[in-house]
């Protein structure tokens, strides 16, 4: 599982079942994996991985998915087999340099639009921002930065951020 994912994005899971998933152990109407989990929040296999499906026993496997509706941040992945469940490795963790802050996955927010593809150097223009994942805990909690200069959040919602944009001491291009 990649360490930084989006909305929306397909991601390989890569799994060892240790034979938990092979015929022999789960009858064939089942699906071998029970759910995929990012802090408790379901992934998306609609299509990608059924009853069909069986990975072999010790054999490392990729399962497919996408990223749904998982908020920004730090997130801890889950996956359960119908018999078992799987382990994350310690190796699996990242962590920035200092060793301060550590993560298996970080979820980030997916800009999908900005309502304006340009502006003026005065500020005062109201800009929307689409996507999704763009709120935070607070209001203060969501930053706007646009060519430097911080645009004043006026409200936030997971799929919508607006904000006025603040006066720019050059002209940029």
């Amino acid at each position: 599982m990649p360490n930084q994912v989006y909305f929306g994005q397909q991601i390989d899971i890569m799994v060892n079942p240790w034979r938990a998933n092979e015929g022999n152990v789960i009858s064939a109407d089942m699906d071998p994996v029970v759910h995929f989990k990012l802090d408790g929040v379901r992934l998306d296999q609609e299509g990608y991985f059924d009853n069909t499906n069986r990975l072999n026993g010790y054999v490392l496997s990729y399962i497919k998915s996408r990223i749904s509706d998982q908020l920004p941040g730090n997130n801890h992945p889950e996956v359960r087999f119908r018999v078992g469940n799987a382990f994350l490795k310690e190796t699996a963790k990242h962590c920035n340099f200092a060793g301060t802050d550590c993560w298996y996955v970080r979820t980030h927010p997916k800009i999908e639009s900005v309502s304006a593809p340009s502006g003026y150097t005065t500020g005062g223009q109201t800009l929307t921002i689409s996507g999704w994942g763009l709120k935070g805990d607070s209001l203060s909690d969501v930053e706007v930065v646009v060519d430097g200069v911080p645009c004043s959040v006026k409200s936030a919602t997971l799929e919508k951020i607006t904000c006025i944009t603040g006066a720019a001491s050059k002209v940029s291009f």
